[in-house]
């Protein structure tokens, strides 16, 4: 089975296609430099990553890929950018073949907050989310650091939300997704259940 894992980060999967467009990535894949590059920008990325945008297109042929997964990737996409990557999950999986992944939850998150009467309810939302930004970086190597970690998400999702834009991208069978309860064993590897707690699954067909 081909198998697909992109926004991996430093996650990886034995025996999948794990593909990253993050700006340290890049950096760190690029010849030469990439040695330097690891040494300013942490985390360093495993070898087997790929350097692969799923927003521009992944170098894979249509209709090739029988499993896609992605874990905590898509928020960090603006919503055009969602919409781009959808078309492209669907354009390399095979008929029937499936599309899983893992997000930051809104309406856990907005639960929360609603809970919390402490004046610092809102400052602890922003934070969580990770909507807001707590210090504008200062100093050359601190921007370079804070625009390559690329760590701030840019649209989060509820579970009709997402559904809403599956469902417009053309998949089927669309459902909620709980840590390992997918048919297809293969996703155990690439699931890990801390990422899961708390938070938005889904899982659908092409």
């Amino acid at each position: 089975m081909e198998k697909v894992n992109f926004g991996c980060g430093l996650s990886t999967v034995d025996g999948w296609l794990n593909f990253d467009a993050s700006p340290t990535a890049k950096m760190q894949k690029t010849p030469i430099i990439g040695h330097l590059a690891a040494a300013i920008f942490k985390p360093k990325f495993p070898a087997c990553v790929m350097i692969g945008d799923i927003t521009k297109g992944l170098r894979l042929r249509d209709n090739s890929v029988d499993l896609v997964y992605c874990s905590h990737v898509l928020e960090h996409l603006s919503i055009l950018d969602l919409r781009r990557s959808l078309i492209e999950v669907k354009r390399i999986l095979k008929p029937n073949g499936v599309f899983r992944a893992v997000l930051p939850d809104l309406k856990h998150e907005l639960l929360l907050y609603d809970l919390d009467d402490s004046p610092e309810a809102c400052s602890k939302f922003m934070i969580r989310t990770a909507l807001g930004v707590e210090c504008r970086p200062k100093g050359i190597i601190s921007w370079l650091r804070s625009f390559f970690g690329n760590s701030n998400h840019l649209w989060m999702w509820d579970y009709k939300g997402i559904e809403f834009e599956l469902a417009n991208a053309g998949f089927s069978a669309i459902r909620p997704a709980y840590y390992g309860d997918s048919e297809y064993v293969e996703f155990n590897l690439a699931e890990d259940q801390q990422r899961w707690e708390n938070c938005l699954g889904f899982e659908c067909l092409k």
